[in-house]
């Protein structure tokens, strides 16, 4: 549940179904955060313009990002957005609560411009970077490639709620206001309607291969706006429409051998693509029929990042995973042969 005081509760997807009111310039420098978050979590190389340094000891990482990846060819020589970003992103906080500990952090630290680089650097807490590496799981490396070029922040937080929505979203009009953080803006519902639903809604139908619908709910007949209604809707005119029909009809097979979730994590965490898993099925169905096979890709996916965090580069993660599954199945065949 997220807190008052622009606090974000850390949760499953935390940056998609918190509260907060973060500007575009902002949410680009997270967008920034999941790139390099699927990354380190895919064994991928870094992008080139960004750098990440991986503190051992603490666990802290050090993020250098381009300005120009922010400003996106705005013309600010004084990097004055890029600045206002750093200090209110350093302002707001996340709040995580386990059975042992409370505590509350900046999502960004020691926030640092080098003019004559054009760069600007800041420190990520283990905690938030753990975070953002949640986040990354719900977004894939074309949809962040559409997601990135968003100029209203209203269009991305339209986005991330719809991204993986398949049934209607009911929202009361206080709890709208609450999850854009808009209690004290846009007094006038209806310019509340225009100003963020209606824009992010023509923004989607132009650049996004989905975007949605929605219904005003209203108190009686012709009473007063209450609520609304959403559902996501396929953008046909869009050219991953074609791409995206294909992969939800392929998709489909997998489900019939493998749980929701399991298929989920493969596709999502460990970012499979549906033919690799068809490729793989057989070992998938072999581990399945000694141990859980979620927690076991969860276990080979901690041991990476642990060996991640050492220094060790995976050149095939997905390889990885494989020979690490088939290994677990030779092994109870061993001891079932002993037994």
């Amino acid at each position: 549940m997220a807190k008052k005081n622009d606090k974000i509760a850390i949760q499953s997807y935390v940056l998609t179904a918190a509260k907060y009111d973060f500007n575009v310039y902002e949410k680009r420098v997270l967008y920034c955060l999941v790139e390099l978050a699927q990354c380190e979590v895919q064994g991928l190389k870094f992008p080139k313009d960004c750098k990440k340094i991986d503190h051992d000891l603490f666990g802290y990482r050090e993020i250098s990002i381009p300005c120009s990846r922010i400003l996106r060819g705005e013309e600010d020589k004084n990097h004055d957005r890029v600045k206002k970003a750093l200090l209110s992103l350093c302002k707001k906080t996340l709040e995580y609560e386990d059975n042992n500990i409370w505590t509350a952090l900046n999502i960004v630290a020691f926030p640092k411009i080098t003019k004559r680089e054009n760069n600007f650097s800041f420190t990520i807490h283990p905690i938030i970077w753990d975070c953002i590496l949640d986040f990354s799981k719900g977004y894939r490396p074309i949809e962040l490639k559409v997601v990135k070029e968003f100029v209203s922040e209203y269009t991305m937080r339209f986005y991330e709620l719809m991204s993986n929505q398949e049934t209607t979203l009911d929202f009361s009009l206080e709890k709208l206001r609450a999850m854009f953080k808009l209690e004290n803006k846009y007094k006038s519902v209806n310019m509340l309607v225009e100003k963020t639903i209606i824009q992010a809604k023509e923004e989607l139908d132009k650049k996004s291969p989905f975007s949605f619908d929605f219904e005003i709910v209203r108190k009686g007949k012709g009473g007063k706006i209450v609520g609304f209604k959403f559902w996501r809707i396929i953008n046909k005119n869009h050219p991953d429409f074609e791409n995206q029909n294909i992969a939800i009809q392929e998709r489909s097979d997998i489900y019939w051998h493998l749980t929701n979730p399991e298929c989920d994590y493969l596709l999502n965490v460990l970012d499979f693509d549906v033919p690799e898993i068809k490729k793989n099925m057989d070992t998938f169905k072999a581990v399945k029929e000694v141990a859980d096979l979620q927690e076991e890709l969860t276990r080979i996916l901690m041991q990476m990042r642990k060996y991640q965090h050492k220094g060790k580069e995976f050149t095939n993660p997905k390889g990885y995973v494989i020979n690490s599954l088939k290994e677990l199945v030779n092994q109870a065949k061993l001891k079932k042969e002993k037994k």
